[in-house]
């Protein structure tokens, strides 16, 4: 049933799990919360199998979402959308250690949906362990599906998630990008356009290590619809918050979960598109308000 909470146990022989609880998404055009909201979190890069940056960031997340919003956090908190990078390398152990074992915080109560970065496609085996543990191609917009785990697309009420690949630009995707934007443009229940890829639409640090495919692409095809909002990039690990100049649509970078990347260590620009960068460890709360 639609936007209900419901609760589960894993049992393996003698072994049992906790009791966990998840809600599932809400009807086209409808909220999640009674307060008549839909909210995101979203972290990045969150690589880094030798700190605890990463445990940290989803230990105050989860503490910081419960302050906000009364009750518990799956019933605030819709999911969780990571950019990419949440691997150091494509080997299983690195999803076993530093994807699965460090989203263990909020993980049993929450999707968790990913995106492809340049460290999933990393190493001898590529994606062929990331397409094992996720089942993206099963995801379907009005029908439409990428028949691929590298990028698809869902929606969450008044919402629409795009989860595009930046490491496998080009015709096919983009065509695909086009059958989902002109059933979104035509659908009276999509309000809102979310774009996810892991290499950012523009960066005041190791400027110019962007996706030209997102920037000359992407975000100005997208631009034409008003129902437009962001677009959401990782890669650099940092937060960082921008507008374009031709159109109330957003540029974000949210890839300050792992590996520290501070002030005059990189090739250092000031855009004009960009309104703030901050070099710290951080995650974002998306917070759509329905009726208004």
């Amino acid at each position: 049933a639609p936007n209900t909470l419901y609760y589960y146990q894993v049992i393996s022989g003698s072994l049992s799990s906790s009791v966990g609880s998840f809600k599932t998404s809400p009807l086209p055009g409808n909220a999640a919360t009674i307060d008549g909201h839909i909210r995101f979190l979203v972290m990045g890069d969150n690589e880094d199998s030798s700190s605890v940056k990463f445990d940290s960031l989803m230990v105050k997340a989860k503490r910081k979402c419960e302050q906000k919003y009364a009750g518990a956090i799956n019933e605030n908190i819709s999911g969780i959308l990571m950019l990419g990078d949440q691997v150091n390398d494509g080997g299983l152990r690195s999803y076993e250690k530093v994807h699965f074992g460090k989203s263990k915080y909020l993980s049993n109560v929450l999707p968790i949906q990913t995106t492809v970065g340049e460290n999933e496609v990393d190493g001898t085996l590529g994606l062929s362990i990331y397409n094992k543990l996720f089942y993206y191609d099963s995801l379907k917009y009005k029908g439409i599906s990428s028949n691929t785990e590298n990028y698809y697309a869902y929606q969450v009420g008044n919402v629409l998630i795009v989860n595009l690949s930046t490491e496998h630009t080009g015709n096919v995707q983009f065509a695909w990008l086009q059958q989902i934007f002109a059933a979104a443009t035509a659908d009276p229940t999509v309000h809102w356009i979310i774009s996810l890829g892991h290499r950012p639409y523009q960066a005041e640090q190791f400027v110019g290590d962007i996706s030209s495919w997102i920037r000359n692409s992407v975000v100005p095809y997208l631009s034409s619809s008003p129902k437009y909002l962001m677009h959401i990039g990782g890669h650099h690990h940092l937060y960082a918050r921008g507008q374009s100049k031709d159109s109330p649509v957003y540029n974000v970078i949210s890839g300050g979960a792992s590996y520290s990347q501070y002030w005059t260590t990189s090739t250092e620009q000031d855009m004009d598109d960009v309104q703030k960068t901050i070099p710290n460890w951080s995650y974002n709360i998306i917070d759509i308000d329905v009726p208004n």
